[in-house]
């Protein structure tokens, strides 16, 4: 089986180090995430399970606000604002605390402050701006407030199928979640004032596909994997990656990593100095490399998304995951299901819903949810659509109904619920 070496490695040296530093007094503590023995144990997921604090707020419906959620859409929640986009259309905010629509972020179009798809975008939420990707390596600016700041453009050094940014400062984070004959690093850390690399993280000659890619298949479904995911076939191997920031996040303000093909949570220092900070132990349930056969991955699981919230970890399992390509040629479709896990960071305590990533909502009546991402201040974001929520409600009790349910209308937009 090829093994993406130099992950793995790089894995094993920084959890040496780690411990080396542990036992001088050095900073970090890894904490061990048992999968293999809970996976054997499923249970039933709630949002309770996420957290006991529950806010539901209504984005306010007007004409200037409409917005429908699919699998392409992208959404961010920060400390005061609620950032959503739809394919081809602008940018919206919303007033976190009232669900208010308060502007648009730019527009769509060509113009030297206009962008072409609302969906690619993020959020830097130290700097709290707004970055919207225009082509490769190029992105226009925005502070929270809707108002235009730049247009960046950095040097293009990872050459990859499906790259990640995450903006934090006044850097970025470059990283390939899949990478190509022509790459040469698997991350490099770029200064935004000078759009030129900082810093890297060199990737090993293993951890390259042999030749050019056959066959390229986007994976769409925010329920199973967070959005533009791909598949791609190389010769007789596979590889998955995301192009939506998947590698880096902030958490209390410290910055951490965890690559798709690794499954231990690093907390990030620089590129050359990566603590680890949680490590996942599949056992007989993991294996994955970042180029395999699907032969090699029988009954193997890969963690594809991670979100990391103020009180759990949530993350998904899948397996079967390069079945897909095989059996979309012969016009079946697959039976295998995602599977999803949350640990309590404050107790250790790990559980595993099997064959599903859906979330029971707490309320009697209402359908079930799934999570699509984390707020800036650590809440799992929710998005109900208004339609179901209707549906729900006539077969609940008026008298449990909550008020912003009663007033709801079907061709309302979305409720978003934070979950912390």
């Amino acid at each position: 089986m090829k093994k993406s070496l130099f992950i793995f490695s790089l894995c094993a040296t920084l959890f040496v180090t780690s411990c080396s530093e542990n036992q001088s007094g050095g900073k970090g503590n890894l904490s061990e995430i048992d999968v293999e023995s809970s996976f054997k144990h499923p249970q039933e997921l709630s949002l309770f399970d996420l957290g006991k604090e529950f806010t539901y707020i209504p984005l306010e419906t007007i004409d200037e606000s409409l917005i429908k959620l699919n699998s392409t859409s992208n959404l961010a929640v920060t400390d005061d604002y609620i950032f959503i986009a739809d394919s081809g259309s602008p940018i919206l905010c919303f007033e976190r605390k009232t669900g208010k629509y308060l502007f648009k972020v730019g527009n769509i179009g060509q113009g030297p402050q206009e962008y072409t798809n609302g969906t690619s975008f993020t959020v830097d939420p130290i700097g709290k701006r707004i970055y919207v990707l225009l082509k490769s390596n190029r992105f226009q600016c925005y502070n929270y407030e809707g108002k235009f700041l730049e247009t960046i453009d950095c040097a293009d050094q990872i050459q990859s199928m499906a790259d990640a940014f995450f903006f934090v400062d006044d850097k970025i984070y470059h990283h390939a979640n899949i990478p190509n004959e022509k790459t040469t690093a698997m991350t490099y850390c770029y200064d935004l004032k000078t759009g030129q690399p900082l810093d890297s993280l060199l990737m090993d000659e293993n951890d390259k596909p042999s030749g050019p890619s056959k066959m390229v298949v986007p994976v769409m479904g925010t329920e199973i994997f967070g959005g533009r995911s791909f598949l791609i076939q190389y010769e007789d191997a596979y590889t998955y990656g995301r192009r939506l920031n998947s590698a880096f996040w902030i958490t209390d303000g410290e910055l951490y990593m965890k690559d798709a093909f690794c499954d231990t949570i690093f907390h990030v220092n620089n590129l050359k100095q990566q603590t680890p900070a949680y490590a996942f132990r599949l056992g007989e349930y993991g294996g994955y490399g970042r180029f395999e056969s699907s032969d090699d991955m029988k009954g193997k699981y890969l963690i594809p998304n991670l979100m990391d919230g103020k009180n759990c970890l949530y993350f998904t399992l899948y397996k079967g995951l390069y079945d897909f390509i095989d059996l979309m040629k012969s016009g079946k479709s697959s039976t295998e299901k995602p599977s999803c896990g949350v640990y309590n960071k404050q107790t250790g305590e790990l559980k595993i819903q099997q064959n599903s990533v859906a979330f029971k909502h707490p309320l009697e009546g209402m359908p079930e949810v799934h999570v699509f991402n984390v707020s800036t201040d650590g809440a799992f974001v929710v998005a109900l659509q208004a339609d179901e929520l209707a549906t729900a409600r006539e077969e609940m009790p008026e008298e449990k109904q909550p008020e912003w349910l009663k007033q709801l209308k079907e061709d309302d937009n979305p409720v978003i619920l934070l979950v912390q």
